[in-house]
């Protein structure tokens, strides 16, 4: 997922709480679905992030 995607998916999670605490939902499964879809997308950035660094790491210390 893009940054956008990523960004998007934590937008819907705080809108799905702020309307479950607000009363505008009634419907928690959505609030935890929406907050288990926008970690998992953000820890999956994470571990893409920490990889592309050990790669340019691994590549910064190879000698010509």
């Amino acid at each position: 997922k893009n940054l956008q995607e990523v960004n998007q998916l934590q937008q819907d999670a705080d809108k799905a709480l702020q309307d479950f605490v607000t009363g505008k939902s009634q419907n928690m499964g959505e609030v935890i679905s929406a907050s288990q879809k926008a970690s998992l997308a953000f820890s999956m950035l994470t571990q893409i992030r920490n990889k592309l660094q050990e790669a340019y790491d691994e590549v910064k210390n190879l000698r010509i």
